[in-house]
C-alpha cells in the first residue's frame, strides 16, 4: 500500500485519539450493513477501514485544532466495500461532524453512478430503527432533522453548480469522472466551511484521463515529491515497490490478489474471487478488465476510435444539399459551441426515406486566430477556409451571433427535427436563440452514458460503409484526432488524442474533434427520435 502518513510534519500536527475513534464508534454503534450476508448487523469496520479513518480524522493542527486532512484519496479495487464505506462517512459528516445546515454531496461521472452512494445512505437510514426517525429521507435529498444537514446527488454536468458550500464531498469512482470541472467547482466552494472535506474513492482507470491526473498527484504527494499537507492518500494495488505491474504469469497468484485487495479473506471470499478469475481468463478482453478493476492496475491508454482508412471508404462524394432541400429530407443536428481555442461546429445528419444516411458539417473560428491555429496545430486552416469547410468571423473572438443566424437559416432551409447542444456552456446564449428563432434545440448531457450509444453507432456505420461522410478533409483530420474513453460499464465517449512528444501539434489542446462531437450529438438526436421511450438527450430546452 502507498500511504501518505509517513510525510506528516509532527512539529505542526499531533494525533488526537478521541478525534480518530469518534467516527469509528459512530459506524459500529449507529450504522448497520444493508447488503450481503451481514445485512441488518452492526457495521463493523474492517481493520484497513479503521486505519484510514484514524489517519484522516485523527491528525489535528497544534495551533488551530483544525483537521490536517481536507482531502482524502483512496484507490481500492472493486468489491472491497468502498461505496458503503464512503456512504457511512457521508452520514457521519452530515449529522455528527458538520455544522448546522452542513451540505453533503454524492458525486460521480453521471447521476446513476452518484446515486449508488446516495441510495446506500438512504438504505442505511431507512433500515435502521436507531436513526431512522432522525432523518427525512426523500428521493433526491436526505435531511438530518436536528442539524438540518442535507445530503444530495450531483452529476458531472456543472451547469448551475456554482454557489454551493459543501461540507463533505463524496466522489465515488473518480475514474469515470469526465473532467475536472465539477471537482474544481465543489472544492472551491468547500473552502467556505471550516474542517470541510473532499473524499475521493476510486478504482484504477484509463491513462490519459482526468482520473490519471488525480492518481499521479496522489502518488506524488504520498511519496513526498509534491508538498500538500492537506491531502491524505491510500492506494492499494498489485504494483511492486518500483511501480511495475505484476507479470502475466503472476496475475492470479493469491499473494498478488491479497496485496491489491485489503478486504480479501473478509469482505471478499476467496471462493467468490475465484469465479472472477475464471471468468476473466475465459473472455478475450477479460484480462485487461481484471487488472484494472481487481488489481488496481492502470491499463493501456485511450482506445483508438475509427481508422482513417475505414473512414475514407465512406467518402461517397460531396453531399448534395439541394437534393435534401427539394426532398424535404428529415435531418438531425448537433451543435458544439467553442469554449476557448476550439472550433464551433454544426452537424446535420440527413436520413432519406430511400437511400444512404449522409453527414454535413460546418465550422467557425475567428479570422485573427487562423495563423496561430495553422502554426500550432500543423494544419492548413486557410485551405479549409477557402474550400468552405470553415467560416471565419471578424476579430479574435467567436461571433456567436453569426452562428445563431446560420443555424436559424438552416432550420428554415432544411427539415431539421432536433438539434442536440451541450447546455453547460452558453446556456443564456442558447436561451436567447430559442426565444428569437424558436429553434428545436434540446440539451444533451455531456456524460459517458449519454455519449456511448451514438458513439458506438457511428463506428458501426463506418465499419459497414453504410453512410456517406462527405468530401471533407477537415473532418477526416478530426476523426484521426479522436479516441474514446471506455469506462468499467463498457460505455464510451469521444476524447482528443494526444502524443506524449514535445513537437508542434502534439498536445491534446491541438487535437480538435469538435466536428466529430457535433456529429455524434446529431446521431443521438436521431436515436432519440427512434426510441419508444427516449432517454438519450435529456431535457428539452425551453427558456
Amino acid at each position: 500500500m502507498i500511504c501518505s502518513v509517513d510525510t506528516i510534519d509532527r512539529d505542526k500536527y499531533y494525533f488526537d485519539k478521541e478525534a480518530a475513534e469518534k467516527p469509528i464508534r459512530f459506524f459500529e454503534k449507529k450504522l448497520i450493513h444493508v447488503q450481503g450476508d451481514k445485512a441488518g448487523q452492526p457495521f463493523e469496520l474492517e481493520e484497513w477501514q479503521k486505519f484510514h479513518i484514524r489517519q484522516v480524522f485523527g491528525w489535528l493542527n497544534k495551533e488551530t485544532k483544525d483537521r490536517k486532512h481536507r482531502y482524502f484519496y483512496l484507490e481500492i479495487p472493486k468489491g472491497n466495500g468502498k461505496s458503503a464505506f464512503v456512504s457511512g462517512l457521508a452520514i457521519y459528516m452530515n449529522c455528527v461532524d458538520g455544522p448546522k445546515g452542513a451540505e453533503t454531496y454524492c458525486v460521480a461521472g453521471d447521476t446513476n453512478q452518484a446515486r449508488i452512494v446516495f441510495d446506500a445512505c438512504a438504505n442505511m437510514i431507512n433500515e435502521n430503527v436507531k436513526i431512522k426517525d432522525k432523518f427525512d429521507v426523500l428521493k433526491y435529498s436526505i435531511t438530518h432533522l436536528k442539524s438540518l444537514g442535507i445530503i444530495k446527488v450531483l452529476s458531472s454536468d456543472t451547469a448551475g453548480k456554482h454557489g454551493f458550500r459543501p461540507y463533505f464531498i463524496a466522489f465515488d469512482e473518480m475514474h469515470v469522472q469526465p473532467n475536472r470541472e465539477l471537482y474544481d467547482v465543489l472544492t472551491k466552494g468547500m473552502m467556505k466551511s471550516r474542517n470541510s472535506m473532499c473524499g475521493m474513492i476510486t478504482t484504477a482507470g484509463e491513462i490519459g484521463t482526468f482520473a490519471e491526473e488525480m492518481h499521479d498527484t496522489a502518488v506524488s504527494i504520498a511519496k513526498g515529491l509534491i508538498h500538500n499537507e492537506y491531502w491524505y492518500v491510500g492506494i492499494y494495488s498489485a504494483y511492486d515497490e518500483e511501480g511495475n505491474p505484476p507479470a502475466d504469469d503472476k496475475l492470479f497468484d493469491e499473494e498478488v490478489i491479497a496485496k491489491a485487495n485489503p478486504g480479501y479473506g473478509t469482505i471478499i471470499r476467496p471462493a467468490d474471487f475465484d469465479i472472477i478469475v475464471q471468468d476473466s481468463k475465459a473472455q478475450k478482453t477479460g484480462i485487461a478488465s481484471y487488472k484494472q478493476l481487481h488489481l488496481n492496475v492502470w491499463v493501456g491508454s485511450l482506445l483508438a476510435y475509427i481508422n482513417v482508412i475505414d473512414y475514407r471508404k465512406c467518402n461517397f462524394g460531396k453531399v448534395d444539399l439541394q437534393y435534401h432541400i427539394d426532398n424535404n429530407t428529415p435531418c438531425y443536428g448537433g451543435l458544439d459551441l467553442a469554449s476557448t481555442e476550439d472550433l464551433s461546429s454544426f452537424s446535420l445528419m440527413f436520413v432519406p426515406q430511400d437511400g444512404m444516411i449522409e453527414f454535413y458539417e460546418w465550422s467557425w473560428c475567428p479570422e485573427d486566430t487562423i495563423p496561430k491555429r495553422s502554426k500550432n496545430q500543423n494544419v492548413n486552416y486557410r485551405y479549409w477556409v477557402d474550400e468552405g469547410h470553415i467560416f471565419v468571423t471578424p476579430g479574435s473572438v467567436q461571433d456567436k451571433d453569426a452562428i445563431q443566424k446560420f443555424v436559424a437559416e438552416a432550420c428554415d432551409k432544411y427539415n431539421v427535427q432536433n438539434i442536440n447542444v451541450d447546455p453547460s456552456f452558453h446556456r443564456a446564449v442558447l436561451g436567447s436563440w430559442i426565444a428569437a428563432n424558436d429553434l428545436p434545440i434540446q440539451a444533451f448531457t455531456q456524460s459517458t452514458s449519454y455519449f456511448s450509444e451514438p458513439t458506438k453507432q457511428l463506428k458501426i456505420w463506418i465499419m459497414q460503409s453504410a453512410v456517406n461522410v462527405g468530401d471533407n478533409p477537415m473532418m477526416e483530420w478530426q476523426i484521426d484526432n479522436t479516441m474514446v474513453y471506455r469506462d468499467s460499464n463498457d460505455a464510451i465517449r469521444p476524447m482528443k488524442s494526444v502524443s506524449r512528444g514535445k513537437g508542434r501539434g502534439t498536445g491534446r489542446e491541438s487535437r480538435k474533434i469538435d466536428g466529430v462531437v457535433s456529429r455524434i450529438m446529431g446521431i443521438a438526436g436521431y436515436l432519440h427520435a427512434l426510441a419508444e421511450e427516449p432517454e438519450i438527450s435529456g431535457e428539452i430546452m425551453s427558456w
